[in-house]
């Protein structure tokens, strides 16, 4: 475990928020969200980077699953098919076509629907386990596996910025890799949703220790 800051203002002055369990695990273990004196919200502790791969390994962990004959994966996919036509949608209202990078793309569902609409598309995920003769030279793991010299017109992070350990090595390559006439899309949980209220410490979107940030429209 590692001592973590405030990623809004670098501040270390911090008081306790909640503590919640890892909803995919069966341990006791608690996990300590703290709340900076700027609003901000964070785990802290948080694992290393380097410990994070087992987090993301269990079998109900939707955005990694496989799909299966369930009720609950049966409407999983069904939402998820009408998130990604949402989603190209959006981009369609800057772009008709060209390049796009996404990152923390999962098991690529999200590439491999844009790239059927004609797109050239990379995908990056550090801990999806995926067969690379599937996805070809689309696939990256890491960031730094993508060559520097390759700008993008689109790049997108959806539900994807939560998870990333080091905001600025990120947000210096999104400055490098994107076109100046780019796009850039984020969409993160929003902790002030009112379900949160009703569920407290079960609500899903903590996630801890996957989650290490949560906003709100104050706090992005």
């Amino acid at each position: 475990m590692e001592n973590a800051h405030c990623i809004i203002c670098s501040k270390e002055d911090s008081i306790s928020y909640i503590t919640v369990n890892d909803r995919l695990s069966k341990t006791s273990h608690k996990y300590n969200l703290f709340q900076c004196t700027c609003g901000f919200i964070y785990l802290h502790p948080r694992p290393k980077i380097e410990e994070m791969n087992q987090y993301y390994q269990s079998k109900g962990y939707d955005p990694h699953s496989q799909l299966s004959n369930g009720m609950w994966s049966r409407v999983y996919h069904s939402m998820q098919r009408l998130a990604l036509i949402w989603k190209y949608k959006i981009i369609r209202r800057y772009n008709n076509i060209g390049s796009l990078l996404d990152i923390g793309g999962g098991k690529g569902v999200f590439a491999e629907f844009i790239h059927s609409k004609g797109w050239d598309v990379t995908f990056q995920d550090s801990f999806a386990k995926l067969d690379e003769k599937v996805y070809g030279s689309s696939f990256v793991p890491k960031l730094k596996d993508i060559n520097p010299s390759t700008k993008f017109d689109v790049i997108t992070l959806w539900h994807s910025l939560e998870h990333i350990h080091n905001i600025k090595d990120l947000f210096d390559f999104l400055h490098s890799s994107l076109k100046d006439s780019g796009i850039l899309m984020i969409a993160v949980p929003n902790l002030k949703a009112p379900e949160r209220n009703y569920y407290k410490e079960n609500w899903a979107p903590y996630d801890a220790p996957r989650h290490l940030y949560h906003f709100n429209l104050n706090r992005l």
